[in-house]
């Protein structure tokens, strides 16, 4: 065979080895190469039907090529899939939230107990998906003509459960001290965090995890800052 031959067919083999495979729901089967892929479409070039475009909400599964460089094709896992969920892991580490309010007279203790409650709230595109919260004060006491009420809490892991695909992630964590005008001036805004979308991808009956990092003001108590130390 000539070795013009023995080097076209070396190069259709190495081609074919990288191919993707598009499984549909209708159980069809589409393989070529993805040049690309979006929450919308995913664009295949095939061997025998050139360049089809798919909707990825008729797309069940794909098998990506070992070693391959295109979209996906250097991770082991698999692709979002309208439809399909996976979960998101949200973690504190560091400081706990700390938060003080002080207030005058004892008719307000029973709307500074409320205002002062610690609040982690998790939303997801917008949308409200977790709210945990800590009413317990650890220190209630008498200084001077003021009475205050001081609260920490560090708050323990979550896990939702999340449509496959690109998401915005807000976490916020704090108290509501300041809907009060008279809630003195040791109080903790609202500490909040964001994830944008090409940051945080939700796969297919997987885990992504956000881990956040809190961090307390030891001189101004009540003062919280909340980073996001890494998702993976």
């Amino acid at each position: 065979m000539p070795k013009a031959m023995i080097l076209v067919l070396s190069l259709l083999l190495a081609i074919a080895s990288f191919a993707e495979v598009v499984h549909l729901k209708d159980g069809s089967s589409l393989e070529g190469s993805i040049l690309s892929m979006d929450d919308e479409n995913l664009v295949l070039d095939t061997s025998f039907a050139g360049v089809l475009t798919l909707k990825i909400e008729n797309i069940a599964n794909i098998d990506f090529a070992k070693g391959s460089d295109k979209p996906g094709g250097k991770t082991s896992k698999p692709s979002p899939v309208a439809g399909e969920t996976g979960f998101l892991e949200v973690s504190v580490k560091g400081d706990a939230a700390r938060s003080s309010v002080r207030y005058r007279w004892p008719s307000d203790r029973k709307d500074m107990l409320r205002l002062n409650t610690l609040h982690m709230r998790v939303f997801v595109d917008g949308e409200l998906l977790w709210h945990d919260k800590d009413p317990e004060m650890n220190k209630e006491f008498r200084h001077g003509k003021w009475f205050i009420l001081r609260n920490r809490h560090l708050f323990p892991p979550t896990t939702l459960t999340v449509p496959t695909g690109n998401h915005r992630v807000h976490v916020v964590i704090g108290n509501d001290a300041g809907l009060y005008e008279d809630a003195g001036n040791q109080q903790i805004a609202s500490a909040e965090a964001i994830i944008e979308s090409e940051d945080l991808e939700i796969f297919p009956g997987q885990t992504t995890r956000v881990v956040l990092k809190g961090k307390s003001a030891r001189v101004a108590y009540g003062k919280y800052e909340l980073e996001v130390l890494s998702t993976r």
